[in-house]
């Protein structure tokens, strides 16, 4: 601890530096609590990039699920086509057909179905 005299010999701060090293102290606490904000804010801006990857992967995977109902009510749109034609190359009508009849009935149920589960994806 210095002694008495030296504290008396050290020289005293203008009310202008005192005022200085204030001013000095605040504008140190803002800068805290502006890097405090920055630090939130990056923090933030991460855990939103990282919802949107996520959101944009289920994008993706919807996206491929609606191209394989397509795929496969296109392949049931044919398979229906081709036994409509076989019916009529044979010479029966699909309404004598009953079991024939009944298969592209069931085809047709498929079809719709893979539409309509296309339609609430899409």
């Amino acid at each position: 601890m210095p002694d008495f005299d030296e504290m008396f010999d050290q020289p005293t701060l203008s009310w202008q530096e005192r005022k200085d090293q204030s001013e000095l102290t605040r504008l140190r606490a803002e800068v805290e609590d502006l890097t405090a904000d920055r630090d939130s804010w990056i923090e933030q801006a991460s855990a939103r990039t990282a919802d949107a990857v996520q959101f944009m992967q289920e994008r993706d995977a919807a996206r491929a699920e609606v191209e394989a109902l397509r795929a496969d009510a296109e392949k049931k749109d044919a398979l229906l086509v081709r036994a409509h034609d076989m019916l009529g190359y044979i010479g029966c009508s699909p309404e004598g057909a009953s079991n024939d009849v009944r298969m592209a009935e069931e085809l047709q149920r498929d079809i719709d179905a893979a539409r309509a589960a296309q339609g609430e994806l899409g």
